[in-house]
């Protein structure tokens, strides 16, 4: 894509969106924060009347991250190679439990299961980012990119393809519990697409109605 094609996709996401959507102000709400770790504690541990296992660790609090650094705020962490050359990968998820002294408390944790949550450990060095998505806007964005791209790719293989509604008023009948209906030769599927681990999306280009192998863990298909 051109510099020029970029600047007139932009200037139709600012007509849209107005005159605060200027190119930080993107930036800031489509990019999650990425929070340097100020120390780990790999003890693993569960508290009383709570069902989940759990490490610690330390942010510290600055100008730049206090606006999100508040009790029950939750984030990923992922590598800090990841800002720069390396791919997204979530190792596990943090909560913020505590506030004081300038200093953010939290949790480490994955689940349920313990032994999750010490693998998950094995792979943090305590140089991990704590990724929070500050706006909220980053998985539907993400959400929308993987359906766009599946759909993109189903139309290039000749099918019609009909995106669902997000929400039905009940005198039109049903909520329909899936994202699409592909069709092709007198057949039709349903198509939900569905969340990896960390809630990123895998899409890549597949036949819905014979190659069902392509789908497995990306999306779930029921036969009309």
């Amino acid at each position: 894509m051109s510099i020029e094609d970029l600047g007139r996709n932009f200037e139709k996401i600012m007509k849209r969106y107005g005159v605060g959507a200027t190119p930080d102000a993107f930036v800031s709400v489509l990019c999650p924060l990425l929070l340097p770790i100020r120390s780990i504690d790999k003890t693993v541990r569960k508290e009383v009347a709570h069902t989940h296992w759990h490490a610690s660790f330390e942010i510290t609090i600055t100008p730049e991250n206090e606006e999100v650094l508040v009790v029950g705020r939750t984030g990923k962490f992922v590598p800090s190679q990841y800002e720069g050359s390396a791919s997204w990968k979530e190792i596990s998820k943090g909560r913020i439990i505590s506030v004081a002294d300038g200093v953010a408390y939290g949790e480490i944790y994955t689940g349920a299961k313990k032994s999750d949550l010490e693998f998950a450990l094995t792979q943090m060095t305590g140089s991990e980012f704590l990724e929070i998505d500050q706006f909220g806007a980053a998985a539907k964005v993400l959400s929308g990119l993987a359906e766009y791209e599946l759909s993109k790719n189903a139309r290039q293989k000749d099918y019609s393809v009909r995106r669902m509604p997000e929400d039905m008023a009940k005198h039109l009948g049903n909520y329909k519990n899936y994202d699409f209906e592909f069709s092709k030769n007198g057949k039709t599927q349903k198509v939900e697409v569905k969340s990896l681990w960390g809630n990123r999306h895998e899409v890549r280009s597949f036949d819905p109605l014979n190659d069902h192998q392509a789908q497995r863990g990306r999306s779930r298909l029921d036969r009309e």
